[in-house]
């Protein structure tokens, strides 16, 4: 069947009674064109739907589509479909509009191509625009494929529906492929934001559910921005995904994803209206020239960019990677790289361009309990420790299996890590936990510029039983079950933030299970005021530190002595800025020390050209 028209082809469903659908149909290959295309589903009544469908291979050319779901009434969609062969539309610049129907149930809108051996190819010469609907439920806008799918334009935009939905009935806007999966957008970039209301369940997605054959490749170029923001919806969910998500999710071989700037943003109020990127199989790469997770204000509207299998995260510019926690009144609010713990591979994250790494803890202070997602897997084990509440509105770097590698691939890059303020565990940290067969090595190289800072306010001084405070507003590297290799320019540790109050609980530390520790310039330790504001460099096993300084100061808090400690052989390999150490000014127990606790083990301080200067305090 060949249909061909110079001016426009509107279909619109009845507007009452059943079954008062209208269609072009056919039952073989088909081939429409038309100035523009405009399908409505009825405005009332059941079953009023409209499409164009085709059994056999169908190529659908026009200036421009729009698909729109019903008002009212049930099963009013809008669609062209394809049974089988595959499906190729072709749009000018009047570009593609999909818009869930603003009322009723099940009054969706979408192009859908059925065969799972077929694909799909859509090419759109401006953009594409996909909407939930305003209101009723299950109204959804949809792009998707049974098998191989491209899409291609200028500008892609998927946003949640504004009202109604639900959270199993939902008014999302969705691409989505059960084969291999390519998209390609331009200047325009790619834009994904979570719908509002006072229910729940207006998501976006993108979406490639084919086996480890298949591979999601998703291309933002021409300057154009990958962005994903959580939704504001408020209705109750008693599942994650059920909230006004913005998610790309990956079940195949590979899934790599490149744009100018990655912006992941959890939602702004609500639960689980967070922004996700995530791999759940293979092998996840992802490149911008700047990255940025910033951690919502609703409960658990995270931003995550996460992988089962091996990680790669790359950025070019000299904004490099920002994760910053969440704020509110409530919990889980966090933003994290993370490779996950039941995965394989490694998880390496390269910073070109003299770029920098800025993580900030959150200043959250609503508390929850018995939350294996925001504690450590040595406090969700521990039944005391467990049973603290935690605000969890962290920003972090975190691997569980394989090996954890930050590069600095340019000279002048910068690390920064703040701890933060409120609640509690809402720490910045690159924490490399993997422990037993999936222990591997924690590396920072390229000699960046390192700054950890403890928090401003908050934090719980529990104690779990390997020793560790996980649930304080620490700024921290973290590699307990694996070596540590850190090549600095400098390394500056404070205990807590500038202005922190008097009640604080934080610290600043590195910690590894053996220690290689190279930095050209200044190794200070700074301990703070406020009740609990240590500074430590501490390896569990052997320690090798070099440096052209090094500065230890004790505080004046409750609890805020400056360490370098080894539990194995201690070997400090120092400048001509010499040693400093001094005592706290005040308060007890801040010490100033550098301490080799093996009794086997041997301590070997070596300074060359520089002077060794101990104090003890004045308080």
């Amino acid at each position: 069947q060949i249909i061909s028209a110079s001016g426009i082809i509107t279909l619109i469903g009845g507007a009452g009674g059943t079954g008062n659908s209208t269609g072009i149909t056919n039952g073989g290959a088909e081939t429409i064109s038309a100035s523009n295309i405009t399908l409505t589903g009825g405005t009332g009544g059941t079953n009023n739907m409209v499409g164009i469908s085709s059994g056999g291979a169908e190529t659908v050319s026009a200036s421009s589509i729009t698909l729109t779901g019903g008002t009212g009434g049930t099963n009013n969609s809008a669609q062209i479909n394809n049974g089988s062969g595959g499906q190729s539309l072709t749009v000018g610049s009047g570009g593609i509009q999909i818009i869930g129907g603003a009322g009723g149930s099940n009054n969706g809108a979408g192009i859908q191509e059925n065969d799972r051996s077929g694909t799909q190819t859509i090419t759109v010469a401006s953009g594409i625009a996909l909407t939930g609907g305003a209101g009723g439920t299950s109204n959804w806008a949809q792009i998707g494929s049974g098998g191989t799918q491209t899409v291609s334009a200028t500008g892609i935009t998927l946003t949640g529906g504004s009202g109604g939905g639900g959270a199993t009935t939902g008014n999302g806007a969705s691409i989505v492929t059960s084969g291999n999966q390519r998209i390609d957008a331009g200047s325009g970039g790619l834009a994904m934001t979570g719908g509002g209301g006072t229910l729940a369940g207006n998501y976006t997605e993108i979406y490639q559910l084919g086996g480890a054959s298949t591979t999601q490749t998703i291309v933002v170029s021409d300057g154009g921005a990958l962005t994903l923001q959580g939704g504001s919806s408020t209705g109750a969910v008693t599942a994650t995904n059920q909230g006004s998500r913005s998610i790309i999710y990956n079940t195949g071989g590979s899934q790599t994803i490149s744009a100018s700037g990655i912006t992941l943003t959890g939602g702004t109020a609500g639960a689980s209206n967070y922004a996700l990127i995530y791999s759940n199989v293979g092998t996840q790469n992802v490149s911008a020239s700047s990255i940025t997770l910033t951690g919502g204000s609703g409960t658990n509207t995270y931003a995550q960019i996460l992988s089962y299998g091996d990680q790669q995260i790359s950025t070019s510019g000299l904004a490099g990677i920002t994760l910053q926690g969440g704020t509110g009144a409530s919990y889980a609010n966090y933003a994290i790289i993370n490779h996950a713990s039941v995965g394989s591979g490694n998880q390496t994250i390269n910073i070109n361009g003299g770029g920098s790494v800025t993580l900030v803890g959150g200043s959250g202070t609503g508390m929850t309990t018995n939350n294996a997602n925001l504690v450590s897997a040595v406090c969700a084990a521990e039944p005391r420790c467990f049973a603290q509440p935690v605000t969890g509105d962290y920003a972090i770097f975190e691997n569980h299996v394989g090996n954890q590698v930050l590069n600095f691939q340019t000279a002048g890059g910068v690390l920064s890590l703040t701890g933060g303020s409120g609640g509690n565990k809402s720490d910045a940290s690159i924490s490399n936990q993997g422990t037993g067969s999936a222990a591997g090595t924690q590396s920072i190289t390229g000699f960046p510029s390192i700054t950890l800072t403890g928090g401003a306010s908050g934090g719980n001084n529990y104690q779990s039983t390997d020793g560790f405070y996980y649930l304080r507003n620490t700024a921290s590297i973290f590699s307990p079950y694996g070596a540590q290799t850190i090549q600095a320019n400098s390394l500056t540790l404070n205990g807590m933030s500038p202005g922190a109050a008097a009640a604080t609980i934080s610290n600043a530390s590195v910690v590894g299970l053996s220690q290689d520790i190279a930095v050209t310039n200044a190794i200070t330790l700074n301990s703070g005021t406020s009740a609990n504001s240590n500074t430590a460099i501490y390896s569990l096993g052997n320690q090798s530190i070099a440096a052209g300084s090094l500065s230890l100061a004790a505080g004046s808090g409750t609890y805020a002595p400056a360490l370098v400690q080894a539990n194995g052989t201690q070997s400090l390999t120092i400048g001509s800025g010499g040693i400093q150490v001094l005592g706290g000014a005040g308060g007890a127990n801040n010490t100033a020390s550098i301490n080799q606790n093996d009794p086997s083990g041997t301590q070997t301080i070596a300074v060359s050209g520089g002077d060794v200067s101990v104090l003890g305090g004045s308080g």
